[in-house]
């Protein structure tokens, strides 16, 4: 078992060119996953929108509009838990 604290992230030493390190990481890392939930809400809206327009049947639409949007819920909360 370890006794000491586990280390913080920290970024490679070849990295200083690309990451000047003005920014902790935590809030880069925020902004990223930010940026993916809010590409994440677009897609959703596209892919309901594409179910009940193009959907034969309203018994395959709904269903697939109820697991898509509980699934993408809980992988945001999931991905988000951390974080908050």
């Amino acid at each position: 078992m370890q006794t000491q604290p586990t280390p913080l992230i920290s970024f490679p030493a070849s990295l200083p060119v690309v990451y000047s390190g003005t920014w902790p990481v935590q809030t880069l890392l925020l902004i990223v996953l930010g940026f993916v939930v809010v590409y994440w809400m677009f897609e959703t809206i596209i892919s309901i929108y594409h179910w009940w327009v193009y959907a034969h049947s309203v018994r395959v639409g709904v269903p697939a509009v109820s697991i898509h949007l509980g699934v993408s819920l809980v992988l945001i909360l999931f991905t988000l838990s951390g974080l908050l």
